[in-house]
């Protein structure tokens, strides 16, 4: 080493040194966060770990090396991240410090897919949201964990699912005997009128169309209806085409 940097400041070998020792305590916190191992003395040195960030220790941000993330899933990238910042970071940051650093996507909006994975890893209790960004939950005392998880919850809880809204009743069908549809029910005189336009017009033949028009505002079917029973019962003639003459006085 002393002739490697023999004719070096001795600033830049400390500097060098001091970038080694925060990758490989990256490289550990690392490992430690995914495997749940905890080695005795493997958060001494340089203050890595919770207790460093917890108690004040070194929470200068670790720089990372060229494809960090290379190879890694999102959730242990984004592990690696969080630790080697040492501070929070926002889902875009999050997001573009993945891509840089190696993590492949086919994805065309890798920020959305790194947000759900973040919410899963809260769920989880890997990782706390704040209003400015994310953290891992490691680094934060028992009672900031307690109190974000409770906000949390209690977001949760009120959101309900609206009630479906009742079908409206359908109408029962009618029964038998029951009042004709207003649509086909004659107005009152009507019929009488009818008739009186029919023999009106004695010996020469009527057409449906004209009984139509000679009562506007009244149902065509109510009209056609009602010329058909007062013909039986007047004794009309009908012809093949649906006309109508009066034959004799009407009872």
């Amino acid at each position: 080493m002393a002739n490697e940097y023999q004719s070096g400041d001795i600033a830049a070998i400390i500097k060098d040194l001091m970038n080694r020792r925060a990758l490989l305590d990256a490289a550990i916190a690392n490992l430690q966060a995914l495997t749940g191992e905890r080695v005795q003395g493997s958060d001494s040195g340089s203050g890595t770990g919770s207790s460093a960030v917890g108690n004040g220790g070194d929470q200068h941000p670790t720089e990372l090396p060229r494809g960090a993330f290379l190879g890694k899933s999102i959730p242990a990238a984004i592990k690696l991240y969080l630790y080697a910042m040492k501070r929070k970071q926002t889902d875009r940051e999050i997001a573009t410090a993945l891509r840089e650093g190696g993590v492949e996507s086919t994805s065309d909006n890798f920020e959305k897919v790194v947000t759900g994975c973040l919410n899963r890893m809260k769920m989880n209790g890997e990782v706390l949201r704040f209003k400015d960004g994310w953290g891992l939950t490691e680094f934060y005392p028992a009672h900031l964990r307690s109190s974000l998880s409770q906000e949390g919850s209690s977001k949760r809880k009120i959101i309900t699912k609206k009630k479906p809204k009742k079908a409206a009743a359908k109408p029962k069908a009618a029964a038998s005997g029951a009042p004709v549809p207003q649509s086909q029910a004659a107005a009152p005189g009507v019929v009488d009128r009818i008739v009186a336009y029919v023999e009106g017009h004695k010996g020469e033949w009527v057409t449906f169309h004209e009984v139509v028009a000679a009562f506007p505002g009244n149902d065509s079917k109510m009209i056609a209806l009602n010329l058909g029973k007062s013909a039986k019962k007047h004794g009309w003639e009908k012809s093949p085409e649906g006309h109508y003459r009066a034959i004799s006085k009407s009872v």
